[in-house]
């Protein structure tokens, strides 16, 4: 099924208030757009941070755009879903900001972890049902991605007050009320990103 995006919008009864501030956010989003473009021709990312720092401008305004769309055709709810991904990428970044060097890294490296849990568990349930040659492909790839795991799992682990070793929730391990107020109200005592020297940070 299609959505004729026109009909529908022609549909929507906003009140004149409300229709002005959304030309003004679609005309913010055109002029952010053409900013990023222009910029995009002469900046050369050389850090890790300026790499994710381009990638999360990209990634945001496509989110923007796709609100603006959403609420011109009053899908409030998948609009306010959007809303709420796009203010969780920004608290994120912020956080990453504080310390721009050391976090970059930590959030680019958590992919190898996710990675090899997706691909494990991936493999756990295609090996049951798949053909044979199908199952040794997908083992010779998450053998790939058990390396890079091993590499940086010391990284996303911390030892609780009994001693045991546990793992990260998250690339930070912190709960999103804790990035956005810096490095406090962390999930379990103790824990935050390990630098690649093994502190704690």
């Amino acid at each position: 099924m299609r959505i004729d995006i026109e009909k529908t919008i022609a549909r929507v009864g906003f009140p004149a208030e409300i229709w002005a501030w959304l030309d003004l956010i679609g005309d913010v989003i055109v002029a952010t757009q053409e900013e990023a473009i222009e910029r995009e021709r002469t900046f050369v990312a050389r850090t890790p941070y300026q790499h994710l720092l381009r990638r999360f401008i990209n990634r945001e305004i496509s989110s923007l755009s796709a609100i603006y769309a959403l609420l011109r055709m009053e899908l409030v709810y998948q609009a306010a879903a959007h809303i709420r991904l796009f203010c969780e990428n920004v608290i994120t970044l912020r956080y990453i900001l504080l310390d721009p060097g050391e976090r970059s890294k930590a959030f680019l490296d958590y992919f190898a972890v996710d990675a090899y849990k997706i691909g494990k568990a991936y493999l756990d349930w295609e090996s049951q049902t798949a053909k044979p040659q199908h199952v040794e492909a997908m083992s010779l790839q998450q053998a790939e991605l058990e390396k890079r795991f091993r590499e940086v799992r010391e990284r996303y682990t911390y030892v609780d007050r009994k001693g045991k070793t546990r793992e990260f929730t998250n690339w930070c391990n912190l709960t999103l009320k804790g990035a956005g107020s810096g490095n406090s109200d962390r999930k379990n005592s103790g824990n935050s990103v390990r630098s690649s020297k093994g502190d704690r940070r």
